[in-house]
């Protein structure tokens, strides 16, 4: 009878050992997980929004677009109003379906 309650005193000893372990354990953060969200803000930082930036970043940042085209996005915005849609830059004079393939990686609203 002793030794049975011995046995069973050991398991629960165990078990409790092994949570009570386990519980204080670090918490460990992979650090592809970190690069990731390193790499998205980065993604989000190098995009330039649509309905804000003046005609000198966007002719800067995107690839194809000098002062007049970025100036005609000004002029649309002025007339039309905000770009609900990326995809929209194709209304914009000078803008051809190449050209907005080819930037709308790096635009944003």
């Amino acid at each position: 009878m002793y030794r049975k309650k011995m046995n069973i005193l050991v398991i629960v000893f165990a078990v409790v050992s092994t949570f009570t372990h386990a519980g204080n354990q670090p918490s460990v953060t992979p650090k592809h997980t970190e690069k990731n969200a390193e790499v998205t803000q980065k993604s989000i930082t190098d995009k330039v929004n649509l309905n804000t930036a003046d005609a000198a970043t966007l002719a800067d940042k995107l690839n194809g677009v000098g002062l007049k085209k970025a100036q005609a996005i000004i002029e649309y915005r002025e007339k039309y109003g905000l770009f609900t849609d990326v995809k929209q830059l194709v209304e914009v004079p000078g803008f051809g379906e190449n050209l907005v393939n080819r930037v709308i990686a790096k635009l944003t609203l």
